[in-house]
């Protein structure tokens, strides 16, 4: 049995890496979530970590599951008059549900840091909250794979309010094969390096053909027609998506105001967003928050 000095040495030696130091981590969130998640399963099976259910699992399966990945201090959920703690290290699961409220706590030192993470059908959010105090600092989104694999192991392993570790070492191995850039068509290096990109920023406000080219060493329009061809979408139509995903799970959480979701996602006009917005949901951005249920 590991005590908690011990377990603190663990997460101080991940978060001083270069993989895992959250202020560089910050400027590649999918590499980095990626490799928290690897040392969250490797934290498992020492002992150290855990995979928890903080509230009972339905039967049937949810359309989508909510993970807190806790890397600083403690979140704590709440769901009527069941309370619970993820510790440091940990990931806590759970069906979608407006009822659960969370309280962000920092830890000795004054720290605070997680990942939030949304599975959906096809698709994976995530946002990364670090700092004191504790704000949001990148969100991602990302085409998810294995949503009903996922549904069966959860449903097998939650027999309990946490997993064994052999068995948390799997769900990590689902979680990061899921999130792999595939399809039937498999994209070139190029295309395949972009969209990697994208993902991890899909919120850069300079975020452009031209800024990718860039980055990639190419011509902007040999990458423009290159992305139409494999993708079969306009870079930026793609790059739209994305954005767009994000800003509907940061307004559904009721945790940043229409503006901030806006300047957050990229967009220096407020109104163009909006309008974007309204293209893609049929709704305005207030009224997506006020269908939205309130946590």
């Amino acid at each position: 049995m590991k005590t908690s000095s011990q377990k603190s040495d663990f997460i101080s030696t991940f978060l001083t890496s270069e993989s895992g130091n959250p202020k560089t981590g910050v400027h590649k969130p999918g590499l980095y979530l990626r490799e928290a998640i690897r040392w969250w399963a490797a934290q498992c099976l020492a002992g150290n970590s855990g995979l928890y259910f903080p509230h009972p699992l339905p039967k049937e399966e949810a359309k989508e599951w909510k993970l807190f990945l806790q890397i600083r201090g403690q979140n704590v959920l709440r769901l009527h008059q069941t309370r619970f703690k993820i510790p440091p290290g940990s990931i806590a699961l759970y069906p979608s549900n407006p009822n659960v409220n969370e309280q962000w706590q920092m830890d000795d030192q004054g720290r605070y840091s997680h990942f939030f993470m949304g599975i959906f059908s096809g698709r994976l959010s995530a946002n990364f909250v670090d700092g004191n105090p504790p704000q949001m600092h990148t969100s991602i989104s990302m085409p998810f794979t294995q949503k009903s694999f996922i549904d069966r192991m959860i449903h097998f392993i939650s027999a309990s309010s946490k997993a064994p570790p052999h068995q948390a070492q799997v769900f990590a191995d689902i979680l990061l094969d899921g999130m792999r850039i595939s399809s039937q068509d498999t994209p070139s290096r190029l295309i395949r390096q972009a969209l990697e990109l994208i993902l991890d920023h899909p919120c850069n406000p300079d975020l452009s053909v031209k800024w990718m080219a860039q980055q990639l060493a190419c011509h902007p329009d040999y990458l423009s027609r290159r992305f139409h061809l494999e993708t079969r979408s306009s870079f930026m139509a793609y790059v739209r998506s994305k954005r767009m995903e994000v800003a509907a799970d940061l307004l559904s959480s009721h945790q940043m105001t229409v503006a901030d979701v806006a300047a957050h996602c990229g967009y220096r006009d407020h109104s163009y967003f909006t309008r974007i917005f309204h293209q893609t949901y049929g709704v305005v951005p207030s009224q997506w928050m006020q269908n939205s249920p309130r946590n």
